[in-house]
């Protein structure tokens, strides 16, 4: 007798996001960059929401307390897509998405070929 038992296929770690805006500065016809605000993440297995808020003062403050600046915020951020299989929310490919990928392209974060290959293969954006 042949017993075919399947194979569990492995668990992908998927990631629920959200940012949120404010309009930055005019640069034509009445169209405006868009700051973040503030980034919002779990993933699906996390007990909690990681939170990462702008504060007057320009930095950005964790869900623990600390400071990051705009810079550090953003590639913290990046650091989190990154590890995770898959990314979800509402409106994220056609908005938080390219407009992550735009600030990190504005602050010059992480533009080797390597990364840029993997945010286009992970979440078909890229740089251009």
């Amino acid at each position: 007798m042949l017993v075919v038992r399947a194979t569990p296929a492995p668990e992908r770690e998927r990631l629920c996001f959200d940012l949120e805006v404010r309009p930055l500065a005019f640069w034509y016809d009445g169209e405006v960059t868009r700051q973040i605000t503030a980034f919002g993440w779990a993933r699906d297995t996390d007990k909690r929401v990681s939170t990462m808020l702008l504060r007057p003062d320009g930095r950005y403050v964790d869900d623990r307390g600390r400071a990051h600046t705009v810079a550090e915020a953003h590639q913290r951020f990046r650091d989190t897509l990154l590890s995770a299989d898959e990314v979800y929310g509402h409106n994220v490919r056609r908005f938080d998405l390219p407009l992550f990928n735009g600030w990190l392209f504005r602050l010059q974060l992480d533009r080797s070929e390597e990364h840029t290959s993997e945010l286009q293969s992970r979440f078909g954006i890229s740089y251009a």
